[in-house]
């Protein structure tokens, strides 16, 4: 059936699309982890004191930020110059960052990329206070907790059709009381899909064209349809007024072309 295989390739192609931008985002966050170092790793990596890794970060600095030619002309005092201010200044970070990034990738001075984690650590800025380790600490563990998670969101099994007739509750009961489970893992596992509640929303029905729909009235004058693949059965429109012009519209499309193909 035509709106089986429309819907398997809608799920499939969103499950691989999620999957993408997953991927995407671990490939992001590795990155970061392996650039983000306390500043005594950054001085061990450089093979330069702390003072000289600064200096060398705020020359970087300067290269990367843009620099504008023209003076801003003075805004109204007040909460909208202030958001102004502040959309700009989030507009220019940004650039900045994709700015060092960049240059980290197409860079294979050892100097330069310690100086650019620093920056990218900082905020894009050069800090002249002493770092607080135990906030690095929690700040790279947070980004170690955050791949954990996207890996195991890529690891998760490919989609699949519902369970129409109760096939993996019944193996599932039949495991769970023969079995002990092995660690609480498993436990969860049998526990969930025991006390999962079967979905009673009815399966949707997708077709790509409107040749798979066959629209008529019926002798009491009511708009109806018939779908490719269960054409036995006829389905008539229930709707509010304001949508009626819709189908009416689907109706007469599909007259007009039958006609056109006669002649």
């Amino acid at each position: 059936m035509s709106s089986d295989i429309a819907r398997v390739n809608y799920i499939y192609k969103s499950w691989l699309a999620l999957m993408k931008r997953l991927q995407y985002q671990l490939d992001g966050k590795n990155r970061w982890l392996e650039m983000l170092k306390s500043d005594a790793e950054l001085v061990e990596a450089s093979g330069v004191n702390l003072e000289s890794l600064r200096i060398k970060a705020a020359e970087i600095l300067v290269q990367v930020t843009p620099q504008s030619d023209t003076v801003e002309p003075q805004l109204a005092k007040g909460k909208k110059r202030q958001k102004t201010k502040k959309s700009k200044d989030s507009d220019s970070d940004r650039t900045v960052s994709k700015s060092l990034f960049e240059a980290y990738s197409n860079t294979e001075d050892n100097l330069t990329r310690c100086a650019i984690s620093y920056l990218l650590k900082n905020r894009c800025k050069v800090s002249e206070k002493e770092e607080d380790l135990k906030k690095f600490a929690q700040r790279r563990r947070k980004v170690e907790i955050q791949i954990e998670r996207l890996t195991e969101q890529l690891a998760a099994r490919i989609p699949k059709g519902r369970d129409l007739t109760d096939t993996k509750w019944l193996e599932t009961l039949i495991i769970a009381t023969q079995k002990v489970p092995s660690n609480e893992a498993e436990a969860k596992s049998w526990q969930d899909n025991l006390l999962k509640k079967p979905s009673r929303v009815p399966f949707p029905v997708a077709f790509e064209t409107n040749e798979d729909m066959t629209w008529f009235k019926n002798k009491d004058g009511r708009i109806c349809v018939k779908f490719n693949g269960f054409s036995e059965h006829t389905f008539q429109i229930y709707c509010d007024s304001r949508q009626l012009h819709w189908f009416q519209r689907f109706y007469e499309d599909q007259q007009i072309k039958r006609i056109s193909k006669k002649h």
